[in-house]
C-alpha cells in the first residue's frame, strides 16, 4: 500500500533558495471577521490582528492595519492578496500552532497489534474486532510511525475505542491518538500515536520562517528557532535519535520523519513535494511565523 508521508529535511551547510511567489497578481478582498470573543481582552486581539497583518505582509499581500478590532465584534478590512478565496481563508483563520512531539512506530505499539489479531469473537456475533478495520498488523514486517488509516468521520469514534479501557492497556505508556495527513490514493488519514506529556511553547520561540525550493521539485518551509529554542530543539532530537518525530500543526501531523542525528543551531525545515499548489509552502510560512493565540471566524468574503 502506498503511502503519502510528507519528509522532513534538515537544513545544515546545503545552499539552498528563497522564491518568490508564485502567482503575483494581488487579488481584492473585502473580508468581514470576528477575531475572539467577548471573553478574551483587547490586548489578545490587538495581538492576533498584529498577527494577521503579519501574515498578509508575509505572503506578499497588503490589508489595512490601522484599524482597532474589539473582541468578539465583526470588522470589515479590505486584503489585497496573491491568492483565492480557499487559500485567503487557511491565511486568516489558520492558528498556526506547531508542536514537534516523540512519536511511537508500529513497533512500539506491536502489543495492540497482536491483541487485535488474535481477538477471539463470541461464537453468538462472530464480529471481528472493531479495531481491525483500522490498523492493519501486516505492517509489523516493516517498522513505520504510520498505525493504520481512518477517514475523517471515523476519526472521533477511533479515539472512543481506543480510550477504552481493555485497549489502552494495549498502547504504549502515555500514546495519545494523532490524525494525519491526507492520503490522495487511499482516500484516508494516516494515524499515529504520539508520545503525550506538556508541550514546549515552539511558536514563542520562532525567530523566522520563509519558503524555499530544493531539487527535485520538492518545496519547504524554513524555520529558525531562537537561542532556547534552537536548544530544546537539540536536546529533542539528541534524545530521539533513531525514533520518530513527529511535526504537529493545529493538532494534526504534518510529518513523521526518523531522526538521523542529533540537530544543532535551531535550524530545520518541514517540506513536500510541489503537488497541492504553488503557493502552499509560502502560506504556511506565513502562518507558523505569526500564530493566533486566539480564534478568528469568518463571516464574509467578497471578492472586490
Amino acid at each position: 500500500m502506498k503511502k503519502y508521508i510528507i519528509l522532513l529535511i534538515i537544513i545544515t551547510s546545503a545552499s539552498v533558495s528563497s522564491c518568490s511567489i508564485a502567482q503575483t497578481v494581488n487579488r481584492g478582498y473585502t473580508v468581514r471577521l470576528r477575531i475572539g470573543t467577548q471573553a478574551h481582552s483587547v490586548e489578545d486581539v490587538t495581538e492576533a490582528f498584529r498577527a494577521l497583518t503579519g501574515r498578509i505582509d508575509h505572503f506578499g499581500g497588503e490589508i489595512d492595519k490601522n484599524l482597532t478590532p474589539e473582541p468578539g465584534l465583526p470588522v470589515e478590512l479590505s486584503v489585497s492578496v496573491p491568492c483565492d478565496e480557499e487559500d485567503l481563508r487557511r491565511l486568516l483563520t489558520r492558528p498556526g500552532r506547531l508542536e514537534i512531539r516523540p512519536l511511537y512506530s508500529n513497533q512500539d505499539a506491536s502489543e495492540l497489534y497482536r491483541f487485535v489479531e488474535e481477538f477471539e469473537p463470541s461464537p453468538k456475533s462472530g464480529a471481528a474486532h472493531p479495531l481491525e478495520e483500522y490498523i492493519l498488523p501486516s505492517w509489523l514486517s516493516y517498522t513505520t510511525p504510520v498505525i493504520g488509516m481512518v477517514s475523517y468521520s471515523e476519526w472521533k469514534p477511533l479515539i472512543n475505542l481506543l480510550r477504552k479501557p481493555d485497549i489502552k492497556l494495549y498502547l504504549p505508556d502515555r500514546a495519545v491518538p494523532a490524525l494525519g495527513m491526507y492520503t490522495e490514493e487511499d482516500k484516508r488519514h494516516n494515524f499515529y500515536l504520539l508520545n503525550g506529556g506538556e508541550p514546549f511553547p515552539w511558536n514563542d520561540h520562532i525567530a523566522n520562517t520563509y519558503h524555499e525550493l530544493y531539487a527535485h521539485d520538492y518545496e519547504g518551509v524554513r524555520i529558525i528557532l531562537d537561542e532556547p529554542g534552537g536548544a530544546e530543539f537539540a536536546r529533542l532530537t539528541g534524545e530521539m535519535t533513531g525514533d520518530y518525530m513527529a511535526i504537529v500543526i493545529d493538532g494534526m501531523v504534518f510529518s513523521a520523519p526518523r531522526v538521523m542525528t542529533r540537530i544543532d543551531g535551531g535550524r530545520f525545515s518541514i517540506s513536500l513535494p510541489n503537488r497541492v499548489n504553488d503557493n502552499e509552502m509560502i502560506l504556511w510560512a506565513a502562518i507558523l511565523g505569526n500564530c493566533l493565540q486566539v480564534p478568528v471566524e469568518i463571516v464574509s468574503v467578497v471578492k472586490e
